[in-house]
């Protein structure tokens, strides 16, 4: 595939981990799914957790499913910690 390039920018304020994870992960998805589709526009407009996980299963790419599944449980479960680790082991 290739190198994608990834660029994620921050406003200066501060943020929780879970929101700082989230941002990183729907950054980097969106990044990876751009230059799969050769959209450049998806890079200025992120896609939400859900349209990642429909676009993971449109194109039978089960790491975006199964990390947005992995993401919206420990939500729901107040671990901002496993959504961290999940967000930045993504690009592995």
């Amino acid at each position: 595939m290739g190198i994608i390039p990834f660029f994620i920018s921050m406003s200066d304020k501060d943020y929780w981990i879970r929101e700082f994870a989230i941002r990183y992960y729907r950054t980097f998805a969106s990044h990876c799914i751009s230059y799969i589709e050769r959209d450049e526009l998806i890079v200025t407009r992120l896609f939400s957790l859900d349209r990642i996980k429909e676009y993971g299963m449109n194109h039978n790419n089960s790491f975006f499913v199964d990390d947005i599944d992995e993401i919206v449980a420990c939500k729901s479960e107040n671990q901002s910690g496993e959504i961290w680790h999940i967000a930045c082991s993504a690009p592995h």
